[in-house]
């Protein structure tokens, strides 16, 4: 004896539904506007958004510097990010702590980023263009976001 399941979505729901994604969607594509104008006052170019692995925290906007051409995250303000050799009076003063060097460009903490090994790494990756639609980056049919 076999049952059929159907699952029957109510109008309502599927309207609900599209509301969500609709504010997700504008959502992403105001952080998008924002990391781009940040990227103009650190004279970089936005070149995508890194989805960290859980536990990880920070700006998952990813920069291409127009001075050198290297890649960065921006970790936070000057004052409010520390490093594990900090002092504890820094430490606790800090609203994040990371264990990798921190850069900086004016006011603001960067760490630096390798692109190409994210990539290659899997990790999930969105370019510009498609993080609004929630796109994930694919190296063989995407074009090339790394100028190396």
């Amino acid at each position: 004896m076999t049952t059929e399941t159907s699952w029957k979505v109510s109008d309502e729901a599927k309207r609900l539904w599209a509301e969500t994604n609709e504010r997700i969607r504008k959502g992403r594509q105001a952080y998008v506007e924002r990391a781009i104008k940040l990227g103009d006052e650190l004279d970089a170019t936005l070149v995508g958004v890194w989805i960290p692995r859980p536990g990880l925290s920070g700006d998952p906007a990813v920069f291409r510097s127009n001075q050198d051409g290297s890649y960065f995250r921006v970790a936070g303000k000057r004052g409010e990010v520390a490093m594990d050799d900090d002092s504890e009076v820094v430490k606790n003063r800090a609203k994040l702590l990371f264990s990798v060097p921190l850069d900086f460009i004016g006011d603001y903490a960067i760490v630096r980023f390798d692109l190409n090994s994210r990539i290659e790494d899997g990790i999930l990756f969105y370019t510009p263009r498609g993080y609004p639609e929630n796109k994930r980056y694919n190296p063989e049919t995407d074009q090339p976001i790394s100028s190396d």
